[in-house]
């Protein structure tokens, strides 16, 4: 008795273990958009109180839209394409998905040196009649998009992780849970990307 016990155990434990790891990943994105509530409402505050530096957003950062845009495209055919039974798709759609979050990191970091062009930088420099207050709305900008940027490496990670899977044939319609969390994820790594872009070149 004790035996088929021990057997029947693990199939009515897989489906809950698979329900935890989907808990896990709402929670983190919950606990991320209160994190970015926070950032952003302090944003708010701080440049209430006047004495805000304003500064032109680099289009590069508008570009970046458009590749979040595409890579989330690119994830969603990799997903239909794993419930399809379609793997060589799934190969190539999480490809797209990976390069163009790749190519998102790159064109990241060429924002950031435009900025610094126009002295802006993370740590506020002092201005010419020796006051830093102002460019604080630069560090503001640095900290919510590198905060951002984390979590993009996390993304990348999570594809290469499914990409890996897709490569040992473990990704497919009756096995979509790694590629079912790497796509929640990506496409919430994506809107959270354009939410904090509208609120920064509109509100700075």
């Amino acid at each position: 008795m004790n035996t088929q016990k021990n057997k029947t155990t693990p199939l009515q434990t897989q489906p809950q273990i698979m329900e935890n790891q989907r808990l896990i990943l709402w929670l983190f994105m919950v606990a991320s958009i209160l994190a970015f509530g926070g950032l952003t409402s302090a944003y708010i505050v701080r440049m209430a109180a006047g004495n805000w530096y304003k500064f032109d957003i680099p289009s590069i950062f508008t570009w970046n839209c458009v590749i979040v845009i595409a890579s989330s495209a690119s994830m969603i055919w990799a997903y239909r394409s794993a419930k399809n039974d379609e793997l060589e798709n799934v190969k190539y759609g999480l490809w797209g998905a990976l390069l163009l979050g790749i190519a998102f990191t790159l064109l990241q970091f060429m924002g950031w040196n435009e900025l610094n062009s126009q002295d802006i930088y993370f740590s506020p420099r002092r201005s010419d009649n020796g006051d830093l207050t102002p460019l604080i709305s630069g560090s503001f900008f640095f900290a919510i998009s590198a905060v951002h940027f984390v979590h993009v490496i996390a993304g990348l990670i999570l594809l290469l992780v499914t990409l890996v899977k897709a490569y040992r044939w473990k990704v497919h319609k009756k096995n979509l849970l790694t590629i079912s969390l790497a796509s929640t994820y990506w496409h919430f790594v994506g809107i959270l990307w354009i939410y904090l872009f509208l609120f920064l070149k509109y509100w700075n």
